[in-house]
């Protein structure tokens, strides 16, 4: 997994470790820029690091750019524009279940039958279920061929 992948991670479980803490926000908003390719992850973990977060040292600073896959990109970036949603209208229960889609979804193969079909089983469809929300019915082409 490269250092984007597990920037993502970390950062997902930090994230998830206290989903009402203020300054969440502005880590997805800082995400978002270093997603979309406004910002280096170098600048990412700056801005991170000024929120005076005790974990931002574990981030990782030798990735060039993020993520090349239009695919996996495009899911990261939608998925943390409605998380950023979720939290700001405190539906954080939901919240979590969406970092923790965003926290799996760097292990996921996107070439592998197998790997899309237990990412979709185990992690979407419950999603689906419980909360009646089809938000990643728009990425069910991911799982295309199942």
């Amino acid at each position: 997994m490269d250092n984007d992948y597990i920037n993502i991670v970390i950062i997902s479980v930090y994230l998830r470790s206290d989903i009402k803490k203020s300054y969440n926000i502005d880590i997805i908003d800082y995400m978002l820029s270093w997603v979309s390719g406004d910002i280096t992850a170098e600048e990412m973990i700056l801005l991170v690091k000024k929120l005076n977060v005790e974990w931002w040292d574990n981030l990782k600073t030798n990735s060039p750019s993020f993520i090349n896959d239009d695919i996996r990109n495009k899911f990261i970036r939608c998925s943390l524009n409605y998380l950023r949603l979720l939290i700001q209208q405190a539906q954080y229960e939901k919240a979590y279940c969406v970092i923790d889609v965003l926290h799996v979804f760097p292990d996921i193969n996107i070439s592998s039958l197998k790997s899309k079909k237990s990412f979709w089983e185990y992690y979407i469809l419950p999603f689906k279920r419980k909360f009646n929300d089809d938000f990643f019915d728009e990425f069910r082409f991911l799982t295309a061929d199942l």
